[in-house]
């Protein structure tokens, strides 16, 4: 695993800082090249009147250009000898699908988005092309909040189902642990309902099964006993309750630099639904997020 090439698209809200900060941070290490990607939304009822073509070529080119002083001003500030920074401006009339396909066509290694942009219909921001990108491309998605510190990566949690979609995000997380002399945290939550034996009734599957916890936590460190690099894993934790609302509350009680999560789980049909798991806790975590999809 290496990182050569990100994308990091921007919409020049006071989250695209932090993200193009963080694509910085990130590069320094590997030397990466940084495209930064701003896409001009066009709508047809931006012109009050029916316009030429000529005229609205005019009018985009003008706005381009508006654009393109906005980003020289991201690279004279972000910019470093040995990280090649450039910029695209797409257009197109949805952000989203417009990012998609881009990513799709080029290669690169990583998207980096901050969590949250602009309200309106050109944010680039959590709530809409960030989560659409997150379910939508298998490059992986680097979510930064406003509080981003990329620099002091210490401690990594990446949380786990016991699908092929966890080994992978494990990989990725001793990646990092290497790189930054981080230590991990794997974090398994137990859903009663999810379990053959569950009774509504019960407040905690593991008064039912007083092993259960034993097994889980075993399971978790099999799953590095074979890897290099299985030295950083610090701890195995078995939680109970709702996935996503347990994850969140740990990354915050123990201050959690980094999370990474797959975005496929047990069923590809329950990320499908709005609100997967993995959806609310890169929506709603306060630390950084690497969102995973299983490549081919």
């Amino acid at each position: 695993m290496e990182f050569k090439n990100i994308l990091v698209p921007i919409d020049f809200s006071k989250y695209s800082a932090p993200a193009v900060a963080a694509a910085v941070k990130l590069a320094k290490p590997f030397r990466c090249n940084i495209t930064l990607a701003h896409v001009f939304i066009y709508w047809p009822d931006m012109f009050s009147e029916p316009q030429t073509q000529t005229a609205y070529h005019d009018f985009f080119e003008k706005k381009k250009k508006d654009v393109l002083k906005e980003l020289e001003k991201y690279m004279i500030d972000y910019s470093e000898d040995d990280i090649s920074v450039n910029y695209i401006v797409l257009q197109s009339g949805s952000a989203a699908d417009c990012l998609q396909e881009y990513i799709e066509t080029h290669h690169y290694d990583v998207v980096i988005l901050g969590k949250q942009g602009q309200t309106n219909r050109e944010s680039i921001g959590q709530g809409s092309v960030t989560e659409s990108l997150v379910r939508s491309v298998k490059t992986p998605v680097y979510s930064v909040p406003l509080t981003e510190n990329l620099e002091t990566v210490k401690r990594v949690l990446v949380p786990i189902d016991f699908s092929q979609y966890s080994e992978y995000a494990i990989e990725h997380a001793l990646f990092f642990a290497r790189k930054y002399n981080a230590r991990l945290t794997l974090l398994h939550v137990i859903e009663q309902e999810q379990y053959p034996y569950h009774d509504a009734s019960a407040e905690s599957l593991c008064e039912i099964d007083r092993y259960l916890g034993d097994m889980i936590t075993n399971n978790l460190q099999q799953l590095v006993a074979d890897q290099d690099g299985k030295e950083f894993v610090d701890t195995c934790i078995v939680k109970e309750g709702i996935a996503y609302k347990e994850i969140i509350a740990y990354v915050k009680a123990h201050s959690i630099d980094l999370m990474i999560i797959p975005t496929h789980g047990v069923t590809d049909l329950e990320y499908l639904l709005l609100g997967s798991t993995a959806e609310k806790v890169i929506r709603w975590a306060p630390c950084p997020t690497l969102s995973l999809q299983l490549r081919d």
